[in-house]
């Protein structure tokens, strides 16, 4: 296991470069749209505070926080999930998602995880 954890950061349609952060296996890695977590996403369809990731005795999780819109994407299986505990791979996405409408834009944040 590595001592950083990367998330790659990247917002569809494409609002700007992806980005690649890395974070310490001690840091609790919180997402959402206030300015207190790790990762500050600044859209609507995101909750305020969305979801973590953490460490626990050398396993990755995430847990969500009974968000809407969120799917844990596996080996390019896609799965919905809200208020759970997972453990996470190298690979996973987490993906928030919405969708505005027929014939408009489904707006979509990805946090993948480069390394463990």
């Amino acid at each position: 296991m590595s001592d950083k954890f990367k998330i790659e950061v990247k917002f569809e349609p494409n609002k700007g470069p992806t980005k690649t952060r890395s974070f310490e296996k001690n840091q609790v890695i919180s997402f959402g749209r206030s300015d207190d977590n790790s990762i500050s996403v600044p859209f609507d369809f995101v909750s305020r505070y969305h979801g973590a990731f953490y460490c626990v005795n050398q396993t990755w999780r995430y847990e969500d926080f009974s968000s809407l819109g969120s799917f844990l994407e596996r080996s390019g299986k896609r799965t919905p999930f809200r208020n759970r505990r997972i453990e996470i791979f190298k690979g996973d996405k987490i993906i928030v998602e919405f969708n505005q409408g027929k014939g408009s834009y489904t707006f979509r944040y990805t946090l993948t995880v480069k390394n463990l």
